[in-house]
């Protein structure tokens, strides 16, 4: 007992004397350990574990996408988690602050030629538990979202606890996460490099082997990815994450057409005894795998879709079971199930989308273009802008599209041509069936609503308030985006208007368009008038609400005259020709494209487009290397059209040559007239548009030079001369992709929008240099600082990590084309420097942190630049000019990225 009561009061003096930090024995050391391992880091780990396993819970796949390795990739998880992660990075904090010991001990004569005692004494820090509260601090930083601050601390960590390997290793490992996680995979991959594998511990091992495979993958790597993934998914020991690797892992290896060992990794998914969803995903993509027993799969599958658990994942399983039947060839039955599979969709998200996606690509691959296109465009509703998908499914949305109204634009005026030929009496007894199947449809469709209307409540409860659809869209349906800041809500209402409107052009008194309709084919008799066809379900579409139960409504639409039939051709015309161009030019479908264009000749001889056909035939040819129908074709041209521009060029002996020139230097001159417009040399621009026009005016960048010089006239000549540049360049271009702008700005102009005349306010480079002459004259002695200045003007850079000059010209045009369409009025600069080495594309003229933090918000949210920014790996940087002419000279983007993320 009185040994007990020594050792008490012995730890009692401890506690008493020994709590100062500014002491460094045995006995403060021990206390301050003790305190800070068993009290505050304690909990603060508590609280960061909490934060972490709700993240698990509240995080949402996408199991129709590859999933990321960490539900922290999806960002808003970090948010969601904040609280906890606070708590923590306070604790932390308040561990540093309370227990750190940088006093140094006093020196023990006995142990001064001991190396482990000379390394003791190097220490900056002698409480062991203060490092892990950084390491802690850190992580919690990095699982807030906040990444570049999370990668200030373990640099700060890397250089105060240099002498540790393992620290260092662990602190490069999560600043490579933190890079990733932001974009900068570059930098991330360097912070791996400077890894030595000899100091990659058991404990470290799956986290190291894990980061590189998450890096590959962001890098769209997967085959690479796998070895480091299988040592990731053996060695995790929290079970979570090691089944959402096997889950990936048999991912990849279906991606890999490897599907035995995708099989593996998913039954040892569903063995896990993991959440409902990651072991019914599992258990479908096993079941699809089955390629011995497809008949035995099917029925497993039939049996899941009978139970109840699985009520919200029919889509899912019909989904399954078509893919099964493709597999083996049965088409029919696939697409009955894909049907199957969009009807029974409960939840109308990423599993519809996938499912449309499929079936539209099946009618895609069959050139059933059509049919596709409601598929694609219902789709790209449904999606998220950052699915992987997403930038493809919308661009064949719309280019699909384009091709269902030209093809109903055809069908439509052929079919009332047919109509034109019946009697009166017939004519009406085929209205009358087509009104009497609108009736009809809209019965059904009542129904269903009905019908979905008592399912949502039964899902939802009673809503006292009743149920605006209307509201709920442009509220988000509980999002807290606005409407127009909600890239699905305006898909959705675009889709909602071309459904009630058609498609339709901007301008005055829009609705006042003459709506036709699809009705009858082109195969349409009087005799043959029994069942509907295709087109009339269309009219049922496209026909105003309030005339569609009108027989009058479609017998006005009927040509009578020879006017009307004249107009009529020319309808027929537009389409088919405009056909032609959208399969030669968007989809590559040459085949269809020479049929139509041979379908204008034949049916329109006498069109002042013919040889803009055979033109268009005779690149086709020379693409499919059919040499002897290319000949042919500029054979007809430079013979029945020599006055033509086509034959002008066709006729030249060394023609080929001329081609082949015209190819080589036509990007390089278009970036320098690019170069030319953004400094002001609006002659240049004018030079070599003549130029290009003059000598190669078969160039495809041609409508890119006439869009140049329009907007160099807009800089230097009355708005009026601006305006017709650009009306001349839709008229000559309707179809290029400069086009949609040129519209844009007139519209604006029509409005009373004035485009901003005079210089574009030179290259960042000039004002950079400014900079720097007017900091040489400073007092040498001044001392030069970063500022934190926000309403100052400011620059965004994007530093490219790639060499490819192919990807720079591909995103400087893009990030053009953007500046023009979006800014009319805010003329912002946009220039190639070279910055440390690095190309890097400059946009500055923001007059304050706010402005270029906006502007970077609606980049980041257009889909094909997104794209395009990860295609050059780029890294984004806003910073003042005034901190930017800093840097280089007095301070490294290392030092001005801590500063930002203290300061901004």
């Amino acid at each position: 007992m009185t040994k007990k009561r020594y050792i008490f009061l012995l730890l009692a003096t401890v506690c008493c004397f020994g709590c100062s930090t500014k002491k460094n024995t045995w006995a403060t050391r021990t206390f301050h350990t003790t305190t800070t391992r068993y009290n505050i880091h304690f909990n603060a780990t508590n609280s960061f574990n909490e934060g972490i396993r709700n993240m698990e819970k509240a995080h949402k796949d996408d199991f129709s996408q590859l999933l990321p390795l960490f539900p922290i990739s999806v960002h808003e998880n970090g948010q969601a988690i904040a609280a906890n992660m606070d708590v923590t990075i306070e604790k932390c904090r308040k561990s540093i602050k309370q227990h750190s010991i940088k006093a140094k001990p006093k020196r023990n004569p006995k142990k001064l030629k001991d190396p482990k005692y000379q390394n003791f004494l190097k220490q900056e820090e002698f409480n062991p538990m203060i490092k892990k509260a950084w390491i802690l601090l850190g992580q919690a930083e990095f699982h807030k979202s906040s990444f570049m601050e999370s990668v200030s601390t373990f640099f700060y960590i890397i250089r105060h606890f240099s002498t540790e390997p393992e620290v260092v290793t662990e602190s490069r490992i999560w600043i490579a996460r933190g890079y990733a996680e932001m974009g900068w995979l570059f930098e991330a991959e360097e912070s791996l490099e400077k890894i030595n594998e000899n100091d990659v511990t058991q404990r470290l091992t799956p986290l190291f082997a894990a980061t590189k495979a998450d890096l590959l993958l962001k890098r769209n790597r997967g085959k690479e990815a796998i070895p480091f993934l299988e040592v990731a998914a053996d060695k995790e020991k929290n079970k979570y994450q090691r089944m959402r690797f096997n889950y990936v892992l048999g991912q990849l290896y279906l991606l890999e057409n490897s599907p035995q060992k995708a099989l593996e990794r998913f039954n040892l998914v569903v063995k896990s005894n993991p959440e409902y969803l990651f072991k019914f995903n599992a258990q479908l993509n096993a079941l699809q795998i089955e390629t011995k027993h497809p008949d035995k799969a099917i029925k497993e599958l039939t049996k899941m879709a009978k139970n109840d658990n699985n009520a919200d994942y029919l889509d899912q399983i019909y989904l399954a079971i078509a893919n099964i039947y493709i597999k083996n060839g049965d088409e029919k039955k696939a697409i009955e199930n894909y049907k199957l599979s969009i009807e029974k969709s409960t939840r109308n998200g990423v599993e519809k989308a996938l499912t449309l996606t499929t079936l539209g690509d099946l009618y895609y691959k069959n050139k059933e273009y059509v049919e596709a296109h409601p598929c694609f465009e219902e789709a790209a509703q449904l999606m998220k802008t950052d699915n992987s998908d997403y930038p493809r499914v919308s661009k064949l949305a719309e280019v699909l599209g384009e091709i269902a109204t030209n093809y109903a634009q055809v069908q439509l005026q052929d079919s009332l041509q047919n109509l034109a030929k019946l009697s009166e009496k017939e004519q009406r007894e085929v209205i009358d069936k087509i009104i009497k199947q609108i009736i009809k449809e809209e019965e059904e469709a009542k129904a269903k609503a009905a019908e979905d209307a008592i399912q949502a409540q039964g899902d939802l409860g009673f809503n006292r308030f009743g149920n605006n659809s209307m509201a709920n869209d442009l509220i988000g349906a509980g999002s807290t985006e606005w409407y127009f800041y909600n890239p699905q809500l305006m898909n959705k209402g675009r889709a909602e208007f071309q459904r009630r409107w058609g498609r339709r052009k901007l301008e005055d008194n829009w609705r006042r368009m003459n709506k036709s309709a699809q009705i009858l084919t082109n195969e349409e008799t009087a005799a043959d008038t029994e069942q509907l066809p295709d087109s009339i379900k269309q009219l049922k579409k496209d026909s105003l609400p309030e005339d569609n139960k009108n027989p009058e409504f479609y017998l006005a639409q009927i040509p009578k005259t020879e006017a009307q039939f004249q107009k009529s051709n020319e309808l027929i015309a537009d389409g088919l020709f405009a056909l032609g161009e959208i399969y030669k030019n968007k989809l590559e479908d040459f085949d269809s494209a020479i049929e139509m264009f041979l379908t204008f000749q034949q049916r329109f001889p006498k069109d002042e487009r013919k040889v803009d056909s055979y033109y268009n035939l005779y690149q086709i040819y020379q693409k499919k290397e059919q040499s002897q129908e290319a000949d042919a074709a500029r054979n007809v041209i430079v013979r029945d059209f020599p006055e033509s521009k086509y034959a002008i060029i066709l006729s030249q002996p060394d023609y080929l040559e001329r081609m082949e020139k015209m190819y080589k230097i036509q990007d390089d001159l278009y970036k320098a007239t690019y170069t030319a417009y953004t400094n002001n040399n609006f002659q240049e621009v004018f030079k070599n548009y003549r130029y290009i026009s003059e000598e190669y005016p078969l160039s495809p960048l041609l409508p890119k030079f006439t869009f140049l010089n329009a907007l160099s006239i807009g800089k230097t000549e009355p708005a009026d001369t601006f305006f017709n540049a650009l009306t001349e360049l839709i008229k000559k271009f309707p179809n290029s992709d400069v086009t949609p702008m040129s519209k844009d700005i007139l519209a604006l102009m029509s409005q009373g929008e004035e485009a901003q005349q005079g210089g574009t306010h030179g290259s960042l480079m000039e004002r950079r240099e400014e900079n720097l002459a007017a900091i040489e004259k400073e007092e040498t002695g001044k001392t030069q600082e970063l500022t934190p200045e926000k309403n100052t003007p400011f620059t965004l850079i994007l530093v490219q990590n790639t060499a490819d000059k192919k990807t720079t010209n591909k995103l400087l045009f893009d990030l053009a084309a953007f500046n023009f369409s979006k800014f009319l009025i805010k003329d912002f600069d946009l220039a190639v420097r070279k910055i440390d080495g690095k190309e890097c594309l400059v946009i500055s003229n923001f007059e304050n942190y706010e402005e270029v933090l906006w502007y970077e918000k609606l980049l980041m949210e257009e889909p094909s630049l997104t794209e395009r920014i990860a295609e050059a790996n780029c890294r984004h940087m806003r910073i003042s000019a005034e901190n930017l002419s800093l840097i280089g000279t007095y301070f490294t983007w290392e030092q001005y990225i801590d500063f930002f993320s203290k300061n901004f």
